[in-house]
């Protein structure tokens, strides 16, 4: 009877859907239109969003051109930059035809890493339309990423016997009564369904017949562009906020004075990236307060390049020829910089950091670290940043009592001994870096570079990749390519 009731309201609510997406498509039509009436691709813009047979020749090209006869053909709504980017993480080894539709001009301009994919605007949400659309173009199935929900593309697919596939399906969706209806009711016409935690996360009434895997971050499917072959001489406090940064800035110095100096180990780099670049000066403030001297990266990056261009002649010299050139980096830092910022010579011996006051530098900073401390992680800042970026550049990783995303890749690479969770606390940072670091050391060639050859980061590696194949058979088994 329970299960009736809800059969009645579930086609109701779809029905409200469908009468909506009728009535409403006159005032959608003129929002549009204001917004989007100064936008530098209006011509294009509404072309693809408005113009039938615009949109039959658009697709008509990409299927008789582009398009891989021998493989499904698969439609994406991915609406940002960001979106498209996870789709092509999931799809960069396969050679699927898939057209994306997306709604902002960073995405339409995106350049994808994929075969047989074309990038188009997002056709007008209208039932009417899409069921044009869908039966001229036949697709084998439809993906619905995130929160990306159209009701007109779910009901019109649907309609059509159009196998629908969503993913990264998060449990903050469904926080609401009614954001819970409207998903629930939607997700119900999925034909499988990817979570990205485990399914105690998600409320009782959703459904789970439909759930094919949980706790899956497509984010952390991607595979690495190169390997890491460099010599690496860094720890880097990544993505950080203000709430962290005194425990960051505690521990650097505990590190520094209570460690380094009585221990055999080289010194190194430190940098702080924090997650928004703005708050460098402040940063730098608060580090004076804590005794902790700094510079801005952007100040010193042709120094700090070739410095690590430097590393591995170095290494193959001695070791104490690295300590020798991080000193001479150190003593080499503009006079005039240091002056701006109220310093005096900065001492071999002092505490010192690098702010990253730039953005879109992560990823380099990465390849020369071998212990990232990850930011959002040790105080209640949304559950944390990225875990796998800085793994796919072979660092280790540390990360606080707060870190609630990504916690499958997280746990996979713990067994690994590859990432660490600690408390609070700035010693028992300052005595888990030290420890990756001394570790790192292990899985290293005699030139000093990482040996990624039978270590931790390649079964790693292996995993998510065989995980991901998973993933890409049972979406290629709904959309008739099994």
């Amino acid at each position: 009877m329970k299960r009736q009731k809800l059969r009645i309201f579930h086609s109701f609510f779809l029905f409200l859907l469908f009468l909506l997406s009728i009535f409403i498509i006159p005032i959608f039509l003129m929002i549009d239109i204001l917004f989007n009436i100064k936008r530098s691709d209006k011509k294009r813009y509404f072309n693809e969003r408005f113009n039938l047979f615009y949109i039959f020749k658009n697709i008509s090209n990409y299927k008789n051109s582009i398009c891989n006869k021998n493989s499904p053909f698969i439609i994406c709504v991915a609406t940002s930059a960001g979106e498209i980017s996870t789709v092509e993480t999931l799809f960069e080894s396969n050679n699927v035809n898939l057209l994306i539709f997306t709604t902002s001009i960073t995405g339409r301009d995106k350049n994808l890493n994929l075969n047989y994919s074309q990038i188009f605007y997002l056709p007008l949400p209208n039932i009417f339309y899409l069921t044009l659309i869908f039966s001229m173009s036949k697709p084998d199935s439809i993906i619905f990423l995130e929160h990306e929900f159209w009701p007109s593309y779910f009901i019109a697919s649907f309609l059509l016997n159009i196998s629908i596939i969503t993913l990264q399906i998060r449990p903050s969706l469904l926080k609401s009564k009614l954001s819970s209806i409207f998903y629930i009711n939607l997700l119900r016409l999925s034909d499988i369904i990817f979570l990205t935690e485990s399914k105690e996360k998600y409320p009782d009434n959703f459904p789970f017949y439909k759930v094919k895997l949980d706790n899956v971050d497509i984010k952390t499917l991607k595979m690495a562009e190169e390997k890491v072959s460099n010599l690496k001489n860094s720890v880097i406090f990544a993505s950080t906020h203000e709430e962290e940064e005194d425990i960051f800035f505690d521990s650097i110095k505990f590190l520094k004075d209570n460690l380094l100096n009585t221990k055999d180990c080289l010194d190194f780099l430190i940098f702080l990236a924090p997650r928004h670049p703005n708050r460098s000066k402040e940063i730098h403030e608060n580090a004076i307060k804590k005794g902790i001297k700094s510079v801005f990266y952007s100040s010193i990056k042709d120094e700090i390049k070739i410095f690590f261009s430097n590393l591995e002649s170095s290494f193959e010299n001695q070791n104490q020829n690295i300590n020798k050139s991080y000193y001479e980096l150190i003593n080499n830092i503009k006079t005039k910089e240091l002056e701006d910022l109220n310093h005096s010579k900065i001492s071999k011996d002092e505490p010192f950091i690098i702010i990253v006051n730039e953005f879109g530098v992560l990823d380099y900073l990465y390849k020369y670290s071998k212990v990232a401390i990850v930011g959002a992680t040790f105080a209640e800042l949304g559950g944390g940043h990225n875990i796998y970026e800085p793994l796919l550049k072979e660092c280790f990783v540390i990360v606080g009592p707060y870190l609630h995303n990504m916690l499958n890749i997280f746990k996979n690479a713990e067994k690994l001994n590859l990432t660490f969770k600690v408390n609070s606390e700035f010693k028992e940072l300052s005595e888990k870096i030290y420890h990756a670091w001394v570790i790192s050391t292990q899985y290293q060639n005699k030139k000093g570079n990482p040996d990624f050859s039978d270590s931790p980061f390649e079964k790693l590696y292996l995993s998510q990749s065989s995980f991901k194949q998973h993933i890409l058979d049972e979406i290629l088994k709904v959309s008739g390519n099994s």
